[in-house]
């Protein structure tokens, strides 16, 4: 598999790379590039990893502040020189997919109108089953006993955050009261995996990684296992690629049913939030080829094959130490 340098020196902005796939993509970027880029990470928090180990990085405003940020983003930007830009959680894909600011930056993403389908979770079903793939059933009104458990699920957002299992016809009405931005959906039960996947400009698959959730925590996994299935995962890419509307990282989860058909039960525009390693460690490195996309407009094809089966990623806590962090 051949590995993509720049033929000069670039400038990558990683946007609220204060998480732990911000803070992964730096070490990944620097350790791939080398001297041929600078990694500049900003985050509305001050105390977190990339503080320290990206070659630069700001405290900036929050995206809810959009004037201040946009102003506070504009002069790194242009101090910085930054030539290309890495959107990194959902909030960011989102603003960055609805906003046109920044255009000499490269930057590689979703467009708008179908982010704002895909970013939120009872229109991406909609979507979803429009094109044919299966999706959980969901419940506006109360239903019958036998349907328990559901589960209720914010309709924007990420992680686990919000969720809630839902036993009763009572429970079920109080959570309505409770949350009416969110979502009452079929519980599914069984293993959990989850497809990284990298589209181009004319939204084709560029390669696509399956990989069991062994466990997770915040809804990011941190134990996760390699699971070469392309008889599963073939025909929800060829439906996706159908669209032409994808770009750049995808990531979707599935659970399969009684009968083994899968069920798509999250999509998320974005890298996936804990399992991206295990990708780039067994051939796929999409944060790499992104920049390559950004670049040339294309890149070498990836296929995930059997040799890939059973590695496992565990990811763990380590520390840093930093004086004054104000």
């Amino acid at each position: 598999m051949s590995v993509y340098l720049p033929k000069s020196k670039i400038n990558i902005l990683l946007t609220s790379a204060g998480g732990s796939t911000g803070t992964y993509l730096i070490r990944l970027l620097k350790k791939c590039l080398g001297e041929k880029a600078k990694v500049v990470a900003v985050d509305a928090n001050n105390n977190v990893p990339a503080k320290v180990l990206a070659d630069s990085f700001y405290v900036v405003p929050k995206l809810s502040d959009e004037r201040r940020y946009l102003s506070v983003l504009g002069d790194i930007v242009e101090n910085e020189k930054i030539t290309h830009m890495i959107p990194v959680t959902s909030y960011d894909m989102n603003f960055y997919s609805a906003h046109s600011c920044f255009e000499s930056v490269k930057r590689f993403i979703v467009r708008g109108g179908v982010n704002t389908i895909l970013s939120d979770k009872r229109k991406s079903y909609g979507f979803l089953a429009e094109l044919g793939v299966r999706v959980p059933k969901c419940y506006d009104i109360t239903p019958n006993t036998e349907e328990y458990p559901l589960f209720l699920k914010p309709c924007r957002g990420s992680g686990s955050k919000g969720t809630q299992k839902i036993n009763s016809s009572e429970e079920f009405e109080y959570w309505k009261g409770k949350s009416p931005d969110s979502m009452f959906m079929e519980f599914l039960e069984g293993e959990e995996f989850t497809v990284d996947c990298l589209f181009g400009g004319d939204g084709k698959s560029l390669g696509y990684f399956n990989r069991r959730r062994e466990k997770t925590v915040s809804g990011g996994a941190v134990v996760t296992t390699a699971v070469c299935d392309n008889e599963t995962l073939l025909p929800i890419i060829h439906t996706l690629e159908k669209t032409g509307k994808l770009r750049g990282p995808v990531n979707f989860q599935y659970i399969k049913d009684s009968g083994g058909q899968p069920v798509v039960f999250d999509f998320n525009t974005r890298f996936a939030s804990g399992g991206l390693p295990l990708a780039v460690e067994c051939g796929f490195n999409i944060p790499l080829k992104l920049i390559e996309l950004m670049d040339t407009g294309e890149t070498e094809l990836y296929r995930q094959t059997g040799e890939t089966d059973g590695i496992t990623m565990i990811r763990y806590y380590d520390e840093l130490f930093v004086r004054n962090a104000k």
